[in-house]
């Protein structure tokens, strides 16, 4: 059994998504930069009992081009996927509710999708989500209002992403020496290597996602996430990796604040990139749920 890629025509575009599996589904939503067939140890692992789905935002995934071709594209916001997100669920959920999966930006744009449309969903699992601290969402705002959220610093570091290599094999081993990827085991990295690279039309290998594409992820943050944290109508379970930098402690502890009904997980030693590092054992926490 493998990830099978398919195609999505919504306004337009054309969105690819991944499947595998059968029976009750669950979308996972993933990260800025990234593309839902790294996950690959973790959705197969989950569609030996279940109906896996994973919707790529457009222009972060290696799709072929003479089936989805793509136009300049660009992230105008997070609410914009989330009603990418809606207009492919509804179409895929066959009237009945699904489980939504999230993982950072994936996990902020199931909460806003859960949001605008809680008929779609029996529950939501959020993989440490970016939920900023509110006096940084308040200086984004600022940084918004006068012109210059394209200074983000996530997205400043981001656009100096090296992003070509010779080959595959001197692209795996680049990765392997990344502090971004320490802890991924080796199939972890072999699925980045598989979905997170391309070929380059000048020769060798380039990113999937383009250094500027996932800065437009980390530049485009909706400054009103926590007005629609208080919003959630639909059980609502956090998963945190313990030593993650990305969802803080008060981050955490506010968002349980506002959703006290909520349950709360977390992974002792694993950080904000935890679906890689423990594939298998996060699966087992969203089949389990």
């Amino acid at each position: 059994m493998g990830l099978e890629t398919k195609h999505f025509k919504t306004s337009g575009e054309c969105l690819t998504y991944l499947e595998a599996g059968r029976g009750d589904v669950v979308h996972i939503a993933h990260a800025n930069g990234f593309s839902a067939g790294v996950y690959e140890p973790m959705l197969l692992e989950l569609a030996k009992e279940r109906r896996v789905l994973g919707l790529n935002i457009c222009g972060q995934c290696a799709c072929d081009e003479k089936v989805c071709p793509k136009a300049p594209r660009r992230i105008s916001s997070w609410r914009q996927l989330a009603r990418e997100m809606r207009v492919f669920l509804e179409k895929e959920s066959g009237g009945r509710r699904i489980t939504g999966v999230g993982h950072s930006i994936g996990g902020a744009a199931t909460l806003i999708c859960a949001v605008e449309a809680p008929r779609l969903f029996k529950k939501i699992i959020l993989l440490d989500p970016v939920l900023l601290e509110p006096g940084l969402v308040r200086f984004i705002a600022f940084m918004n209002l006068i012109g210059q959220r394209h200074r983000a610093p996530l997205a400043v570091r981001a656009r100096k992403r090296k992003s070509s290599w010779g080959s595959r094999e001197e692209a795996f081993e680049y990765f392997r020496d990344r502090p971004l990827f320490g802890g991924w085991p080796e199939e972890s990295l072999a699925a980045y290597v598989k979905y997170g690279v391309k070929d380059s039309a000048s020769g060798g290998v380039e990113l999937a996602c383009p250094p500027e594409m996932e800065a437009q992820g980390f530049s485009s943050y909706p400054t009103d996430i926590w007005r629609r944290v208080r919003k959630l109508r639909v059980p609502v379970f956090l998963v945190r990796g313990g030593e993650s930098d990305t969802l803080t402690t008060r981050a955490r502890d506010l968002f349980m604040k506002h959703l006290p009904g909520a349950t709360l997980i977390e992974i002792p030693g694993a950080g904000h990139l935890f679906p890689m590092q423990l594939p298998y054992e996060t699966a087992n926490i969203i089949r389990d749920l």
